[in-house]
């Protein structure tokens, strides 16, 4: 078990789910009403490479996520720390594939944080799933449509649908924990992220 757990490794296109396990009443709350630990959802991208500078070490492990600033890639170090689910698609060049689609949808300046989804998709889908009401009758006016504002889920959902690989239903806002069941992703690792991943 020890040798398996040195040889693992990060793959670019790999998708990482945080888990939530924090005490407070504030998150016990936001467990409650996601129904599921599952709070937030990233990409992993890879290494990259610094040109130009002479460094020890030319490369920097990048995620995409979006967050209150909107789709952004970042280093993987700012989420160090954090419990999550790695998942892995079935091969690696479907990963480098989402890698690749996910720089393009990063430099795109219209990809803002989308907090209108949350009122407008999340809470009713929420409020449906806690009354077990079907998710199909939700009123159109409240039923999820893709566009260029992003929360996490959709910014990871949407590289993977750019890529060419379908996750997740399209006509239901997706939430972190729903890509956990997604048949196209399985789950290879859970722990803390840290920097021996890379």
């Amino acid at each position: 078990m020890r040798e398996y757990m040195k040889s693992f490794r990060l793959e670019p296109g790999d998708t990482l789910v945080e888990v939530n396990e924090k005490g407070d009443l504030f998150n016990r709350i936001k467990r409650w009403g996601l129904g599921s630990p599952y709070d937030h959802v990233f990409t992993y991208l890879g290494r990259l490479v610094l040109s130009g500078r002479v460094f020890s070490e030319p490369w920097i492990p990048v995620i995409i996520e979006s967050d209150g600033h909107g789709v952004t890639i970042k280093s993987l170090s700012y989420r160090y720390g954090h419990k999550v689910v790695v998942l892995r698609l079935s091969s690696a060049k479907e990963g480098e594939r989402v890698a690749y689609e996910a720089i393009f949808f990063a430099d795109d300046p219209s990809n803002f944080y989308d907090y209108l989804c949350i009122v407008r998709s999340i809470i009713p889908r929420l409020l449906y799933e806690k009354l077990g009401i079907p998710l199909q009758l939700i009123p159109p006016c409240l039923r999820y449509q893709r566009d260029s504002l992003q929360i996490c889920s959709e910014a990871v959902l949407e590289i993977h649908l750019r890529a060419g690989i379908d996750l997740l239903p399209l006509d239901v806002v997706p939430l972190p924990g729903d890509f956990i069941t997604s048949p196209a992703l399985q789950p290879i690792k859970t722990g803390v992220l840290c920097e021996d991943w890379i």
